[in-house]
């Protein structure tokens, strides 16, 4: 089945069930090793409360179990849910009310909070991460008129799946901390070592001795030196091989 005829079919379920998703959150990969479809719905909607959120991420898995029913295996679907509007605020209980023996004040309640905290924590950042990773990568789309500009929007999808699966390893992906670089031509592919040597060469000197912090960042500079000064050959190649002008 068509990788975008399912990201649409999530999003048609989703609305029948009066759910708004948000489309550039939403992956649907294959993974050929497994043979099977994984499914990342990320929810628009921000909901008032912890219970409403949890009955938004169930009603929506079960919406899309049944929504791809006619996939075979059935298809791995996690649902991001933002953070409620409001917490639940918690409140003493008697150590009766846990089944404890003994009365008096117990931390049960707090507990609970606070992990629900760290629960909706980790799953803010979750979100926060792939909303920065989405819009930095169509950023740096719109910033400069690349050559492979289908090429590389093309690839955002699997860049995303690629950012959620470093979260769910507990891995930090490059993108967190403001690397785009994964979306980019890579540089091997367009020069020879020697000719990459020369480049650096010329960005430097633009930079006033500083080294380019990133890929992304040295593609930056070749931009500006193709566009307004005279510059090695190596360098011109990679403005014309990158840019169109």
């Amino acid at each position: 089945m068509h990788i975008r005829m399912m990201e649409r079919r999530v999003v048609h379920a989703a609305r029948d069930a009066d759910i708004i998703i948000n489309q550039s959150l939403t992956t649907v990969s294959y993974d050929e090793s497994m043979r099977e479809y994984n499914i990342v719905a990320s929810v628009s909607n921000t909901p008032n409360t912890i219970d409403a959120r949890e009955l938004m991420r169930s009603a929506l898995h079960v919406v899309l179990l049944d929504e791809f029913s006619d996939v075979t295996p059935t298809p791995n679907i996690r649902v991001i849910v933002p953070p409620a509007l409001e917490e639940d605020v918690p409140t003493y209980c008697s150590g009766v009310e846990y089944g404890l023996e003994t009365s008096g004040i117990s931390f049960c309640g707090a507990t609970a909070w606070i992990n629900e905290q760290v629960n909706g924590g980790n799953e803010w950042m979750t979100v926060y991460t792939l909303t920065l990773a989405s819009q930095a990568y169509n950023h740096v789309l719109d910033a400069y008129p690349w050559r492979d500009h289908e090429a590389m929007k093309a690839l955002i999808p699997h860049l995303i799946s690629q950012v959620l699966q470093h979260i769910a390893s507990g891995g930090n992906h490059p993108v967190a901390k403001g690397n785009v670089d994964a979306i980019l031509p890579p540089l091997d592919a367009v020069l020879l070592p020697f000719d990459q040597s020369v480049v650096h060469l010329d960005v430097m000197s633009t930079l006033g001795g500083v080294q380019p912090t990133s890929l992304f960042h040295m593609y930056e500079v070749v931009h500006h030196i193709g566009r307004t000064q005279k510059c090695r050959a190596q360098t011109r190649q990679l403005f014309e091989c990158l840019f169109i002008h």
